[in-house]
């Protein structure tokens, strides 16, 4: 419940702000990196399989970046689909009128 609600604050102060941003990867790279803070902690602070654990904590941690990334690549490309979407209206209606 926090995490939709933080999402609906950024949202909303990106209207108001005019910048947009995407608010979910930039909440998932936050929560990966507090994530993966917690683990660590964990890890070093059990004796067995200390570093069994900390080699998951960061594969589980690229994991989650990846996904970001992926999510991050789609969304700019979807802003680009809509700038070329733009252009070719423009340049279509440019044509037209010679």
């Amino acid at each position: 419940m926090l995490v939709l609600k933080t999402n609906d604050c950024l949202r909303h102060l990106d209207r108001k702000l005019g910048t947009p941003i995407n608010t979910a990867s930039v909440v998932a790279q936050i929560t990966a990196d507090v994530i993966l803070k917690e683990d660590l902690a964990l890890a070093f602070s059990t004796k067995e399989n200390r570093w069994f654990n900390v080699i998951n904590s960061y594969a589980s941690y690229s994991n989650v970046m990846l996904r970001v990334g992926g999510l991050m690549l789609v969304s700019i490309s979807l802003e680009l689909k809509k700038y070329i979407a733009i252009w070719r209206g423009f340049f279509k209606s440019f044509f037209v009128k010679l």
